[in-house]
């Protein structure tokens, strides 16, 4: 398992792959409904133009579909090839429903968009596996395996990356030289956070009207560096595709994406704790990190005994 490969070229042990797999199938849980409030589609988005999904905030519906998600993300876990073409297509699916309906009320949200864009990308690689595998195999091999976290790690840094070129484009490439405007932002963050939670017990919102948060102030007392801190995030979302290029780049890429949401919850408010999972499981790729270590280890010590015997 050397670092310095390219990410596509990867070889991948067998825990790495299905700790990969366990870690997604318990974030793919986390962002499944177990409960759908709303049912209207009073404002369609995307597919919701065309096909109605108030079906899926049926009680009993919803209730079959998530023992079908637990079925599905059993047999992804697993690791049978069959088993993962039928799931994956499955779970994609109920997402893509589920998120469609969810953004169908008038209230777009992105923090759980990244999930479903991985498993649709996981999808089509398990369904077109068939068509380019050298053999059949029942059960998923290294080369499938690494091709499911190569092009996971495509979909999120491509994610990151449509992200900033979005940026950039409703801004007219003036998104880093507003940066202090985002001062405006956190005090609106501010009183939403208050109705939202109309100042319960626990929560220490300040009420509309009231003192505008320290970090607001700053950033439009101190406009140099509030634009330079947006540089920062806007170029590492740009080119957040450096990651593929090989182990490292992963590595110090994730944990500077995870870095700058830390940074964006403590000041805005705004989490995208899925952004956050799926950087770490395929991007940062601690179990990569623990085998390579103890193989390390391991060679040291075996080196460490041979030197012994031969000035035995």
């Amino acid at each position: 398992m050397k670092s310095a490969r390219p990410f596509h070229f990867q070889d991948h042990h067998f825990l790495e792959l299905l700790l990969a797999r366990l870690a997604f199938a318990v974030v793919v849980w986390i962002s499944l409904p177990a409960e759908i409030a709303e049912s209207l589609q009073s404002h369609p988005n995307g597919l919701a133009h065309w096909i109605d999904f108030r079906w899926i905030a049926d009680p009993d519906i919803l209730r079959s579909m998530r023992w079908g998600a637990l079925l599905a993300l059993g047999l992804y876990v697993l690791g049978s090839r069959p088993g993962m073409m039928l799931a994956l297509p499955f779970l994609f699916f109920f997402s893509l429903a589920d998120r469609t309906l969810a953004n169908s009320h008038g209230n777009i949200h992105h923090g759980y968009q990244i999930v479903t864009m991985v498993l649709l990308a996981q999808t089509l690689v398990v369904l077109l596996s068939p068509l380019v595998a050298r053999a059949w195999t029942w059960w998923a091999d290294h080369r499938l395996g690494r091709q499911l976290m190569f092009y996971s790690a495509v979909v999120i840094t491509g994610c990151y990356a449509t992200s900033a070129v979005t940026k950039l484009d409703a801004t007219d490439g003036k998104w880093a030289w507003q940066g202090p405007n985002i001062g405006i932002q956190l005090v609106k963050t501010d009183r939403q956070n208050y109705y939202n939670h109309l100042n319960r017990e626990g929560e220490n919102f300040a009420p509309a009207g009231g003192t505008i948060p320290a970090a607001a102030n700053g950033l439009m007392e101190h406009p140099m560096l509030a634009r330079a801190a947006m540089a920062c995030g806007l170029l590492l979302e740009l080119f957040a595709f450096l990651a593929l290029a090989g182990r490292f780049p992963a590595l110090l890429i994730g944990i500077s994406l995870i870095a700058m949401h830390r940074g964006i919850e403590h000041w805005m408010g705004l989490t995208f704790e899925f952004n956050e999972y799926l950087v770490l499981i395929f991007l940062i790729n601690l179990p990569y990190w623990f085998i390579r270590a103890k193989s390390a280890i391991e060679s040291k010590s075996a080196k460490s005994l041979g030197s012994r015997s031969e000035q035995g």
